[in-house]
């Protein structure tokens, strides 16, 4: 690999976000990992851990962001909050478009999200270059080297 990233991951205890830390990991990455209980996700000698939220302080929030070179946001509540789920996830995904355009290392931002099993869908966004790209996952994608 030629460049290894610094990249930070929310969720990374979750179906998801665990298995896009073992990629990032296996690619030769370091990776943070921000959730309530990132220990969870295991030990690694470059996995990080970090306790926060999304749904948190917008400020401590930049702190975590900042000097990372991409986060990949994996978050999602948990189901038992009923039609709460739909506020947290609105609400993370805004304080964290917020934290990275405040944050001085100005971090690609991807989200990995999708409804049901079969639907995964990827939203890129460049703070510093005002773009972004939604699509949908296809089975037919194939991993990128590097």
């Amino acid at each position: 690999m030629a460049t290894s990233l610094k990249i930070l991951v929310t969720g990374p205890t979750g179906t998801t976000g665990r298995a896009v830390v073992k990629e990032l990991l296996d690619r030769g990455h370091k990776v943070t990992g921000m959730s309530r209980n990132p220990q969870h996700w295991g030990v690694h000698p470059d996995y990080t851990p970090v306790q926060g939220s999304q749904t948190g302080d917008v400020d401590a929030l930049t702190e975590i962001v900042d000097g990372h070179d991409v986060v990949v946001s994996a978050f999602a509540p948990s189901h038992s909050y009923g039609a709460e789920t739909y506020h947290g996830i609105v609400e993370g995904a805004w304080r964290m478009k917020v934290a990275v355009k405040r944050s001085r290392s100005q971090p690609y931002l991807i989200y990995i999200g999708g409804a049901g099993k079969s639907r995964m869908y990827i939203l890129s966004l460049n703070p510093s270059a005002n773009w972004r790209n939604v699509r949908q996952l296809r089975k037919s994608d194939r991993p990128r080297n590097g």
